[in-house]
């Protein structure tokens, strides 16, 4: 959806709304991910899609359907 309205807005200023999720176990240690993007580690998250909740795309990010 983002990138539909990048080829139309270009570089021109976008709103959106993004969930992400830091998980810490009881020792301190952080859940991170390895992006299939550009292979950086990170905390899950992403862009809220049309019709969905913040709350929905949080678990959407955190357990992506294989």
């Amino acid at each position: 959806y983002i990138m539909s309205l990048r080829k139309l807005l270009g570089h021109m200023p976008l709103i959106q709304c993004a969930a992400s999720i830091i998980i810490v176990d009881d020792e301190g240690k952080l859940l991170l991910g390895k992006r299939s993007d550009n292979g950086f580690w990170g905390y899950s998250g992403g862009s809220v899609e049309i019709d969905e909740d913040v709350e929905e795309c949080a678990q959407r990010e955190l357990y992506p359907q294989s």
